[in-house]
C-alpha cells in the first residue's frame, strides 16, 4: 500500500518510509523525499482483520446448521433466526471493511 505525502506529493510505501526513532511515534513514520512525519497507526490491520474473520465466523457457523436444520423440518422461525444470524455476520464483515478502507488513505501530520 503506497501513501502519499501531503506537503510534497511523493508516494512511497511502508519500507520506504523514513524512521528516526522507531520508539517514538512521531518519529517512525516519515516522507523520504521531504521529511515530514506522520502519525503511524500502532494497531495492526492483520490482528484486527483475524479478529473480524473469527467472529463472523464463529457467527456464520451456527447459523449455517440453523439453515440445514430449516430445510429438514421447515420451520419459519429457525429461517428467521438463521436470517437474522446471517445478517449480524454480513454486517460485521462490512462494518469491519468500511473501517479499513477509512484509515488505509488517512495521513496525520505530526506537529514538529
Amino acid at each position: 500500500m503506497r501513501k502519499k505525502c501531503i506537503e510534497c506529493e511523493y508516494e512511497f510505501s511502508l519500507r520506504e518510509a523514513l524512521c528516526e526513532d522507531w520508539r517514538d511515534p512521531n518519529k517512525s513514520f516519515g516522507c523520504p523525499n521531504c521529511s515530514t512525519f506522520y502519525k503511524k497507526e500502532m494497531k495492526p490491520q492483520i490482528r484486527a482483520s483475524i479478529i473480524a474473520g473469527i467472529i463472523a465466523g464463529g457467527v456464520a457457523t451456527p447459523a449455517l446448521g440453523l439453515v440445514f436444520k430449516y430445510f429438514s423440518s421447515v420451520d419459519k422461525s429457525v429461517l428467521f433466526l438463521a436470517g437474522s444470524i446471517l445478517f449480524s455476520c454480513l454486517a460485521i464483515l462490512i462494518v469491519r471493511s468500511l473501517g479499513r478502507v477509512a484509515s488505509e488513505y488517512k495521513l496525520e501530520k505530526v506537529d514538529s
